[in-house]
């Protein structure tokens, strides 16, 4: 029997013009004169349809990870209840604007996505000492590199954050070095500004869910520059660097 073809890279074009309320047909015709096919024509009309019904029927598992958290759904989300007292209380925190020091409660900041306080809760049982603002930005790498691999169907890559929870580079020169060398057989992850821009542009989110997904991560510039690639400083160290510079500046 053929494997099926995967067409990851055409997934985002398939559902836009789904959301346009083109048909199978005509998404197809699109993708051809839009020279997207493979040596073969494909994705013929049948791999469109299997990609827009897959989609269709993941959308009520990742709108359940990926709406704002509900304590009552524990178990739904796979967490187990002792959970709840930690991301709960992490979540106010988010909310009163006490992670980060340019928020305050007056913002109207959104309820996190079940997906990101069960990354938090994960980080926060391998790292119980971790400051709650680095649990934070970590968790919110997973989260969005998992919900891109769910949504698109496509391989997303974590060796450099569980290399980085391995060893530890934040910690001393020695397991910097020691980190630097481990990732020179293992690839980077993509940027999470690159990969919101995806998630945030799928059809099938609300409005609520995508307030939750995007702007729980802060602008993902910023987030990215939180979380370097070569994890030397903690997001924590970093924004107390930054709060001293503004403060400086502010008194001049």
């Amino acid at each position: 029997m053929a494997r099926k073809r995967k067409y990851p890279h055409l997934l985002d074009i398939i559902l836009a013009k789904r959301s346009e309320g083109q048909s199978v047909s005509e998404i197809t015709v699109f993708l051809s004169r839009a020279g997207s096919t493979d040596p073969d024509g494909g994705p013929d009309e049948r791999t469109v349809r299997r990609y827009i019904n897959e989609f269709e029927a993941l959308d009520d598992r990742v709108k359940l990870l990926d709406a704002p958290f509900v304590w009552s759904k524990c178990p739904e989300y796979g967490l187990p209840w002792t959970a709840a007292e930690y991301v709960i209380n992490l979540s106010r925190r988010w909310l009163r604007g006490e992670l980060f020091f340019f928020h305050d409660s007056d913002l109207n900041l959104p309820v996190p996505t079940a997906r990101h306080l069960r990354w938090a809760w994960r980080l926060h049982t391998l790292q119980p000492e971790m400051e709650d603002v680095d649990i934070w930005c970590f968790s919110m790498q997973f989260s969005v590199r998992e919900l891109i691999s769910v949504v698109f169907d496509e391989v997303q890559n974590f060796s450099d954050l569980d290399a980085a929870f391995m060893f530890q580079p934040w910690q001393s020169p020695a397991q910097m070095s020691a980190y630097r060398r481990h990732m020179e057989r293992h690839t980077q992850g993509q940027k999470i500004e690159l990969l919101m821009i995806r998630v945030l542009e799928v059809p099938g989110f609300s409005p609520e869910v995508k307030a939750a997904i995007g702007r729980s991560a802060l602008m993902p510039a910023l987030l990215d520059t939180l979380v370097p690639k070569d994890f030397e400083h903690l997001p924590s160290e970093i924004l107390t660097e930054l709060e001293i510079a503004l403060n400086q500046v502010t008194v001049r």
